[in-house]
């Protein structure tokens, strides 16, 4: 990374470097001794003296300038340590508006920097996402205080009150809100606080020009504009994990230029000498420490790469990318079962949930490093409660087929619902009683658990893996096995599609869809055919959707992001890029995709009405079933009420508005021939018919 930046900054040297936060865990030879200086570690500082070097090097350059900015994030504020880091061995500005001294709303560090380039006067400010626990040995030094756009509210920090501050009183000509937090969380209300959006556009104050955001650890192929903001602030995410670099290219005016992501891939990128050997000599100092494992030991082998998801990695990543190949969580479970055996005995199961898991681990060679990184946690331990067939059910449907399974158990959905779950091959007993290894974690917050008095142990589940990864020798290695999940709503890639029916103009953002009828694959997702992500089913040969899949027609969801109301019209024929998902049992296509040019957020290739008309069906059953969910259709019924017909079958049906939330009011009069068109779709595991 440090030398992908230098190359980077030396060929744009009027580039800010910013850093979205969570520094301080994660790795063993950075997390050594929490990375403090102290007699046990003279002079070491961790992954902290990394940025430091690479704030130093980046001074050195004719830019003249360090690291601009960095933003504390919710892992920086768990450890005391952790902040006496950040706040004594670092030169560049660590920066948080809402990071305060405990029961006030004064920040504990600076609440923003300004910063002059290329004659532009630029104002940073920090928010740390609100979800922040801090740690029980900073609780009388630290609270995470809320925040909102403006308000009255004097608990609150109002991010508009510093905006004007650094326009109208610093003489900012762009201000740029450096945040840890999701990008659709800064603008929409996703997350059900009571303080609402940080960013809103009103006459209360400019808005920022652009939020470069953290936290979620999402990827996009370009930016963000949300429609919410009406396109005046730009949103950038460069995924987590350092493996890519974002470069933004604005205006002086803060106006887009261009964006690309930069892969981080060791092989095409020229190590910067100094930053090389202080990593070297950080691992050095690890490894003559250290009573454990050396941080490059090799503990095992696997002949399958264990991953978070094969296609959410194709086209995004984001924090909980849980699918039935996770082979990474499968890994964790088989291991945390094993060991459960050990401890306790007669383990049947064990689950993980989708923020635990934190890295990929290639086929080959598993080393100490490898393992730390995909669960780095140095407090979760190993529990085992007992829990009913049913509660299993329910809390792997609660988590919406996200969790983590061991690797004698299969469960099956139809669009997110579970159709069945198998133990050793056989249905799970819904009255019976199994023993689940889970971490406390998972059993202080991911509940509650009806066993209250659960087995506890002061083994940690990551010591756990290190133990398990010993079992498999290069002779001998790990295998994932088959997949523990079968979902059938799993593809990816890029499509060209049709819009058949809109709803964007929803009581919130976060409800927007649009429903569109795919109608040919991109070259690139061509060329994977046959692969996990691109079944033969949906796509043929040359190219073309198989209108017969189910999943030709299909809901698009964008991520929070919402819709511009008519922006798109029926007809209206797009290219898309994600993936398939599902949720509250609707199958959908989640974007992937950012702007197409400044304020221009859709690829809009083309307009034929002919390829969005509804197709027509006899009766009510035809259509309204899992098999046709999404698909926009046509038929013919008697009004019998306000909101509800009967076709010739005698089947009623209560019509919603296009919402799927609220009754639709039908033109006539009881008993007059209504023709209706709209989509059957599943909304909080309830099938409903929304009528446009």
């Amino acid at each position: 990374m440090g030398g992908e930046i230098l190359s980077l900054t030396s060929a744009t040297p009027n580039s800010l470097v910013l850093d979205g936060g969570d520094i301080s865990e994660g790795n063993p030879v950075g997390d050594y001794n929490n990375g403090a200086v102290g007699p046990a570690n003279p002079g070491n500082a961790g992954v902290v003296g990394f940025f430091q070097l690479l704030s130093q090097k980046l001074k050195a350059q004719p830019r003249g300038r360090g690291i601009d900015a960095w933003v504390v994030g919710n892992h920086d504020v768990r450890f005391a340590a952790y902040i006496a880091n950040l706040k004594a061995q670092t030169d560049f500005p660590v920066i948080s508006i809402n990071v305060c001294k405990a029961g006030t709303t004064t920040p504990y560090f600076q609440p923003y920097v300004i910063v002059t380039v290329n004659g532009t006067k630029v104002g940073i400010i920090g928010y740390t996402t609100e979800s922040s626990a801090v740690g029980p040995d900073l609780a009388s030094t630290l609270s995470v205080v809320p925040c909102d756009w403006s308000s009255t509210n004097s608990s609150y920090v109002h991010i508009s009150d510093t905006v004007n501050t650094l326009r109208n009183t610093m003489g900012c000509d762009v201000v740029i809100l450096l945040t840890h937090d999701g990008h659709a969380d800064l603008c929409t209300q996703t997350t059900g606080k009571s303080n609402g959006p940080v960013l809103v556009d009103n006459s209360v104050a400019k808005l920022p020009e652009i939020a470069i955001t953290g936290h979620w650890h999402t990827w996009c192929d370009s930016v963000w504009q949300p429609s919410i903001l009406n396109y005046k602030t730009i949103f950038m995410e460069s995924a987590s994990f350092i493996k890519y670099v974002g470069e933004l290219k604005v205006t002086g005016a803060g106006k887009y230029i261009s964006s690309v992501q930069h892969p981080l891939i060791d092989s095409q990128i020229t190590p910067d000498p100094d930053i090389a050997n202080y990593v070297q000599n950080e691992k050095n100092l690890y490894d003559s420490n250290t009573t454990g494992f050396t941080a490059d030991q090799v503990l095992g082998y696997t002949s399958d790469d264990l991953v978070l998801d094969k296609k959410m990695k194709w086209w995004s990543a984001d924090e909980f990318p849980w699918t039935g190949d996770n082979s990474a969580g499968g890994f964790i479970c088989d291991g945390l079962k094993w060991k459960a055996n050990q401890i306790f005995g007669n383990c049947d199961l064990s689950i993980e949930v989708g923020g635990g898991v934190r890295s990929d681990i290639a086929a080959g060679a598993m080393t100490f490093t490898n393992i730390y990184e995909m669960f780095p946690w140095d407090d979760d331990l190993l529990y085992m409660i007992k829990m009913k067939g049913q509660e299993i059910w329910n809390f792997i449907q609660t988590n919406n087929c996200d969790a983590g399974i061991s690797r004698e158990w299969h469960v099956a959905a139809v669009d997110g619902k579970i159709t069945g779950i198998t133990y050793n091959g056989n249905p799970i007993d819904l009255n019976a009683t199994y023993n689940v290894s889970i971490n406390n974690y998972i059993y202080q917050n991911s509940g509650p658990f009806a066993d209250t008095n659960p087995q506890t142990s002061t083994y940690l589940c990551r010591q756990a893996l290190m133990d398990y990864a010993q079992q498999f020798p290069q002779t001998s290695p790990y295998t994932a096995g088959g997949n523990r999940y079968t979902l059938n709503t799993d593809f990816a890639g890029g499509f060209r599609a049709v819009v058949t029916m809109m709803t964007d103009n929803d009581s919130k953002t976060v409800f927007d869809d649009g429903f569109v009828r795919l109608l040919s694959a991109t070259p690139e997702t061509l060329g994977r055919l046959g692969s996990n992500a691109v079944p033969t089913n949906l796509v043929n040969p040359d190219g073309t959707v198989n209108r017969g899949n189910r999943l030709a027609e299909t809901e698009w969801y964008r991520s929070f992001l919402g819709f511009k109301t008519g922006a798109l019209k029926p007809g209206d024929i797009v290219e898309i890029y994600g993936k398939g998902g599902f949720y509250g049992g609707d199958p959908e296509f989640v974007d992937s995709e950012g702007i197409q040019s400044d304020g221009v957020e859709f690829k809009v290739v083309g307009h034929d009405a002919t390829l969005a008309q509804p197709e027509y069906y006899s009766t009510i059953g035809a259509f309204y079933n899992d098999i046709h969910k999404n698909h926009y259709v046509k038929f013919f019924a008697l009004k019998t009420g306000a909101n509800t017909v009967v076709d010739s079958q005698n089947t009623s049906l209560t019509v919603m508005d296009v919402t799927a939330f609220t009754a639709k009011t039908l033109p006539g009069n009881v008993g007059d021939l209504l023709q209706l068109t709209g989509t059957a779709t599943d909304e909080s595991y309830s099938l409903r018919f929304r009528c446009d």
